[in-house]
C-alpha cells in the first residue's frame, strides 16, 4: 500500500487532499519556483507530506488549511504507517530539517532518521 493509500485508509480522503493543496500552494507561492526540479522520490506523498510539515500545515496551520486529522495521530501515522523516514526523494524543506522540525515525524528507531535528522 502507498504511503498515500495508507493515509486516506487513516484519516480520509479529504484530509490527504488537504495537504496536498497546502503544500502544493507554498511550492508554487511562496517558493517561488526554487523546488520545481525536485525528485519527489518514489512516494511523491512523502515528500508533500514532508513540505507541509515545514510550513507547518499539519501543526499550527492545519485548522487554516482544512486538516481535521489530530496532530499525534499524524505522527503516529509518520513514524509507521507512513515511514516518513524511508523518503527517497529530496528533502522539501532543509531549514526545517536543520531545526528539527521533522524529529516528531520520523521514528527514532529508524536507520535514516539516526544518519540524516539532526538530534
Amino acid at each position: 500500500m502507498s504511503a498515500r493509500d495508507s493515509f486516506v485508509a487513516r484519516f480520509g480522503e479529504e484530509n490527504a487532499t488537504a495537504i496536498e493543496k497546502a503544500a502544493r500552494g507554498h511550492w508554487d507561492g511562496d517558493m517561488g519556483g526554487v523546488h520545481h526540479d525536485d525528485d519527489f522520490g518514489s512516494e511523491p506523498f512523502r515528500y508533500w507530506f514532508l513540505l507541509a510539515i515545514g510550513f507547518e500545515c499539519v501543526t499550527r496551520y492545519r485548522e487554516d488549511h482544512g486538516i481535521q486529522a489530530a496532530v499525534e495521530e499524524m505522527q503516529d501515522w509518520a513514524k509507521f504507517d507512513g515511514n516518513l523516514a524511508a523518503h527517497d526523494g529530496a528533502i522539501p524543506d532543509y531549514l526545517a530539517m536543520m531545526i528539527g522540525a521533522y524529529n516528531d515525524w520520523i521514528s527514532p528507531d529508524s536507520e535514516t532518521a539516526s544518519s540524516d535528522v539532526p538530534s
